[in-house]
């Protein structure tokens, strides 16, 4: 495979014309200029970057940390590690309202209330951590889709944010309260 630089607009451009999650910048470019579909090359979101990223996941770097928080900022810092780029379309990345990562931990502060926000590891950026095991999963979806993965190997990245019932537990305790 060979690399070519083009600048944001043409990239804005091929991610606009991608249909389905499975399409890589490649297959958008290949159907622009109507060649068929290549055999026997990996695409980029399959072969060793899927693998790499499965082998993390099994790893007990990754597998030994204690709590969802931990997984899910260890899970970013290796993808910041491995894809130098998504440290930069993360940046100032929001729902809504809500910066989920930035460099400047008050700009994350400022947009929700009682926010918990803790350092990404090995990265400048910072990321708001007040989030539901759900919203995690959601999150993780959407930056391993701009790292480029398939949803297969996203699914397994994200199957250890299971919902720990916690929640619904405390909103029953503190219920209780007043009755």
């Amino acid at each position: 495979m060979k690399t070519i630089q083009i600048d944001s607009e043409v990239y804005a451009e091929i991610e606009g014309r991608v249909r389905g999650f499975h399409q890589t910048p490649n297959d958008v470019l290949r159907h622009e200029l109507g060649l068929k579909k290549a055999s026997g090359i990996s695409s980029e979101v399959g072969g060793s970057k899927g693998s790499a990223l499965r082998e993390f996941l099994q790893s007990s770097d990754y597998k030994l940390v204690g709590t969802a928080d931990e997984r899910y900022l260890r899970l970013v810092s290796w993808l910041i590690h491995q894809h130098p780029e998504v440290e930069i379309k993360l940046e100032g990345f929001r729902t809504r309202q809500r910066i989920l990562f930035s460099s400047e931990r008050k700009q994350i502060e400022q947009t929700s209330l009682n926010a918990t926000v803790k350092a990404v590891p090995d990265s400048k950026l910072h990321a708001m951590m007040t989030l539901s095991n759900q919203q995690k999963r959601r999150i993780m979806r959407l930056v391993l889709l701009l790292a480029g993965y398939d949803t297969d190997v996203i699914e397994a990245a994200v199957e250890p944010f299971q919902d720990t019932g916690i929640k619904r537990a405390r909103l029953a305790l503190d219920l209780g309260k007043y009755r």
